[in-house]
């Protein structure tokens, strides 16, 4: 693992898989990453995967590692369709946001070349539009999302 880290300190992204790592290995990670069908059920800190978990649902259960339960969730089916069902309503949430941002954008641009000097209020509208549609607020049993880096 340090010789990763090395490596990923020089500027590369290292990508790998590992199955029921341990807590230490687990925790030493700068990003955990959570697949099932094909979405992105999680995406951050291995200290925060068992928060967000929980927020889907699916608590850890005391017995087993926060890495263990990851690969539970995505096995069973039911808890499977329910951490699928978040992720594609977050995948909706993008989008909306994506397509206000890109729509502001263009609005600008148009401003932009007519000389108009209406760009503080489009930006102060997209500021506000995103805090005022968050996807939902932690133990609200909707899904939270952020943008990747």
């Amino acid at each position: 693992m340090r010789t990763l880290q090395q490596v990923a300190a020089s500027g590369r992204v290292v990508a790998l898989s590992l199955h029921q790592p341990s807590p230490a290995i687990f925790a030493s990670l700068d990003t955990a990453m959570l697949l099932a069908a094909g979405l992105m059920v999680y995406s951050g800190p291995p200290s925060a995967a068992a928060a967000a978990l929980e927020g889907l649902g699916c608590p850890v259960p005391r017995d087993i590692t926060v890495a263990e339960h990851m690969l539970h969730v995505v096995s069973d089916p039911d808890s499977l369709s329910v951490v699928v069902a978040a992720a594609l309503q977050r995948q909706q949430v993008q989008r909306a946001v994506l397509g206000h941002a890109n729509a502001a954008a263009g609005q600008r641009q148009r401003h932009a070349r007519s000389g108009s000097s209406d760009s503080a209020t489009l930006d102060q509208q997209q500021q506000l539009w995103p805090a005022a549609n968050n996807g939902g607020s932690a133990g609200s049993g909707s899904p939270r999302y952020s943008t990747l880096k």
